[in-house]
Parts: structure tokens; sequence; C-alpha cells
């Protein structure tokens, strides 16, 4: 990995975290103060409006066809098939459109009958932000490989600022918007305006500083079939993966009722954040990988994989054995005392995660080296197996019972990938655990422990002792790390960090 590369890795990935980090203070604060400005039923509304169009925004894995095969071009210095790939990338993408177009239009006209419980009020003003909403996804939708083309040569940086304007102007606008009292459709008017206004930069972005001509006449059969032996797969991964999730609430509905589902829903908003978190900086490393493939360099894939897998651990272990020192706390404090099961519930959502994301370079080689049939295969495997379990664990224990079955079938996964690991790509998955796991869960075991016993201790509660005690969870996993876990690499790191702390403080 290039110096300019690591660089623009490191950057991109603190503005994801930036960026996270404001996603999680929009939700927290301004949604509750939109809420209240427009309306629950409104709200309502609005959501409804995007997610029943959000079903039909599949990009059937052409996305990372993008990134994928134009790194791979790149590293082999190939400028005709890039301008040859794009080009055909952007044409199934119009065609797409046009296939979108008819859907959403047939769509309009049962609406009315979709949705029966809808006054007729309320009907008429869905009506409005269904249309407002296609007209925008119509637009934005072919322009959806800008992202992958940016990732592809490496503008990190660039593209994460543009997420970050995004979500900033967005809340900016929709603020300015609620204080002059406009009602929600001109909500819906300002996300799309920031939407085409974040479209508008990044082909600014690759016309002034990628060399792309995009050739829509060279592209012949050979391409469009390479495209689809990848994305296909790619395909049926997303939806393997959509199904048991978008299923858990209305098995939950069938199993155990209305009250066992507003139990799962804390946990899992919150494990929708550590999984945000997790993949902040996920396909950053696509065109390294692909570029080491492609010089013959797979030896140093497990090196990168290990660099990036104790960082990943750390940063999702000090979540996990966070939440279980304070989470109990948080969730009371949150949701009230009914909620103490919501507690349990996160934590079985997030141990599978801590293994699967911090094994994401491994993740990444499968998709640079076209094995995502076999992962396909897996998690059609284990998703049909996880409803099954999950109609009878729900059945018997509730809404713990559920996530327990996502516990089980998210580690039969991590079990399965490692497989697929080892046979497919060679790497060497024993030495991989022992250098990125078993010094740091050192680490991981004394913070829990520690950390446990004296946030039962210390008498509180409420926000305070949320602040506090998470502070104290913060110190002792810091302590232990250093003194336990981190290699030489990672001690100088801290101590280069401090000693340029004491350089700036002495200068100033």
């Amino acid at each position: 990995m290039s110096i300019k590369s690591g660089k623009q890795i490191k950057i991109s990935a603190i503005v994801s975290y930036i960026a996270l980090f404001i996603n999680i203070v929009i939700t927290l604060l301004y949604t509750p103060w939109m809420v209240g400005k427009i309306g629950k039923a409104n709200y309502g509304l609005y959501t409804l409006s995007i997610s029943l169009i959000s079903i039909f925004m599949l990009d059937f894995g052409l996305s990372s066809a993008v990134t994928k095969f134009l790194s791979k071009y790149r590293a082999e210095n190939n400028q005709k098939k890039i301008n040859s790939l794009v080009g055909a990338i952007f044409k199934l993408y119009f065609f797409i459109d046009i296939i979108l177009i008819f859907l959403l239009t047939t769509v309009f006209f049962f609406i009315g009958k979709i949705y029966k419980n809808l006054s007729p009020d309320e009907l008429e003003l869905f009506k409005t932000l269904y249309i407002v909403v296609s007209i925008f996804n119509i637009i934005s939708f072919p322009m959806t490989p800008l992202s992958g083309i940016l990732s592809a040569y490496e503008k990190f940086i660039q593209l994460k600022l543009c997420d970050l304007f995004n979500k900033v102007f967005r809340v900016i606008l929709v603020v300015v918007v609620l204080l002059m009292n406009f009602d929600v459709v001109a909500i819906v008017v300002a996300n799309a305006i920031t939407g085409v206004l974040t479209i508008l930069i990044k082909i600014v972005i690759i016309k002034v500083c990628i060399p792309i001509k995009i050739d829509f006449k060279s592209a012949n059969i050979e391409t469009y079939k390479e495209i689809f032996s990848f994305s296909s797969w790619l395909t049926i991964i997303s939806v393997a993966q959509r199904i048991l999730h978008n299923l858990v609430p209305s098995i939950l509905a069938i199993t155990a009722g209305s009250v066992a589902v507003a139990l799962y829903s804390p946990a899992s908003s919150l494990g929708e954040y550590f999984y945000l978190i997790a993949v902040a900086i996920n396909g950053l490393f696509l065109p390294t990988i692909a570029r080491m493939i492609a010089n013959k360099e797979e030896n140093k894939i497990l090196e990168l994989m290990i660099k990036v897998g104790r960082y990943q651990t750390y940063i999702l272990g000090l979540i996990i054995v966070g939440f279980f020192c304070v989470g109990d706390l948080f969730m009371t404090t949150w949701m009230g005392k009914d909620f103490i099961v919501s507690y349990y519930c996160t934590l079985l959502l997030m141990i599978p995660s801590l293994f699967e994301y911090s094994q994401q370079i491994a993740n990444t080689t499968i998709i640079a080296k076209n094995y995502v049939k076999n992962q396909a295969i897996l998690l059609i495997i284990t998703s049909v197996l996880g409803c099954g379990l999950s109609f009878l664990l729900s059945y018997l224990w509730g809404s713990i019972g559920i996530c327990l079955s996502l516990c089980v079938i998210g580690l039969l996964n991590v079990i399965g990938l490692n497989y697929i690991h080892k046979k497919k790509l060679n790497i060497d998955i024993k030495r991989f655990y022992k250098e990125c796991y078993l010094n740091i869960f050192i680490t991981l075991i004394i913070t829990a422990a520690l950390g446990r016993i004296l946030c039962l201790i210390i008498p509180l509660y409420g926000i305070l002792g949320i602040i506090v005690k998470s502070f104290i969870v913060i110190i002792i996993f810091s302590l232990s790390s250093f003194l336990f876990s981190m290699n030489k690499y990672e001690k100088n790191i801290i101590k280069n960090l401090i000693l340029k702390l004491k350089e700036r403080k002495r200068k100033l």
C-alpha cells in the first residue's frame, strides 16, 4: 500500500467517523425535534414513502462491480477497458432505471388499495410524497456508479467529504424549512435538492481529477458477461441478508406478539449503529487488494488483514465491553425499566459482528478475487436456517430468543467465511486468530470483569452515571490494552501521538 493511498485511507476513515457521529447526533436530537414540528402522522408518511421506494432501489451488485473491475484495470494500466467498462455500467443503470420508472408508476396507481387504513387526506399527502421521492430516485439511480469510480481511483477523502456534505447540508436545509413553517413535502424536496447537489459535486470531482472518457460503444457481450457473472451473486447476497433481518419483526409478531417486537426494536437500532461503526472503513481497501493481486503480492494480504483486524477489534471490542458494563443503565435511562431485556438482545446482536467485521479485509478479498458465489451459497443456507431457528427460539423466549438465533446464525456465517478464506484464498486463519484476537481478548476480559464490578459499585445513575462509568471503562481498557495487548508498532503510534501533543502544547 502506497504512502499516498495509506494517507487517503486514514483521513477518509476519520471523515467517516465524523459523519457517523453526526448521524447519531441527528437521530438522538434532530429527529425528535423534526417529529415535534411536523407531527407523528406526517413523519410516519415521510418514512413510509422512503421505505416503500427503497424496496425497489436494488443495484444488483453493480456498485461493487464498478469498484472491483476498475481497480483491476487500473492495476493493469488498461485505460481502454476502463472507458469501456464505465460506459457499459452506465448503460445498464439507465436500462434498470427505465424498468424502475415502470414499476414505480404501476405502484402509484395501487397506493389506495395497498394502504387502505390511511385517511383520504393522508392518502393524498402520501401520494405527493411518493411522487417527489420517486422523481429524485429516478434521477439519482443512474448516477450510482459515481461513488464506485471515486473509490476505485482511491479518492476516498473526496468521497467521504461528499457523504459528510450530504448529511450536514440536508439537516441545515431541513431546519431552515421547518423554521419557515413549511410542511413535510418541503422536507422531502430539501432532501432531494441535497442529493442532487451531492451528485453534481461528485461529477465535478470525477471530471477534474479522474482521467476517464466514457465509451458507450465498444462494450461487447464479454464485458456484460463478466459484469453479470460477478454482480448476480452479489445480488443474491444482498437479498439473502435482507430476507432474515426484514422478516424478524414479522416473525416476532407471529410468535410472541407486539410487546416482543417493541423490545427488539431498540436492540435493532443500536445494532445498526454498531454495524455502521464497523463498516465505516469498509470498501477503502478494495483498490489496494486488487493491486496486490494484480502485482502477484497476495502474501501481503494476511499482513494487512491482521493490521486492520486488530484496529477493528480494539474499536468494536471496546464498544461491546463498554455496553456490557454500562448498557443496562443506558437502556433503562433511554427507554425505561421495562426495556432491560433489550440490553441482553443488543449484546447478542453485537457478538458475531465483532468477528465478522474485524475480518473485513478477507471479505473484501473474496470480492477482489471473485469468490462471491461461495459467499452467496453460504448466506442462502444460513438465512434459511436462520428463519427456522428464529421461529423456534422466538416462540420459546420471545425477543431474546430471536436475538439468540441471529447470534448463532452470525457465528455460523463467520465459521463458513473462515472456511472460504482458508480454502479459496489460502489465508492462514490460525495465524490471524492468534495475532489478531488472542492478546486483545485478554484486555477485553479484564475490562469487562473489572469495569462491570466498578459500574455496579459506583452509586451513580441517569445520564451522569452513564458518562462517568463509560469514562472509567475507557480508562481501564486503554491501560490494559497498552500493558497486555498492543504490539511495538501500536505502542509507537501512541507514544508518537503523545509526543506530538506535548510538542504542540509547548509551542503554544
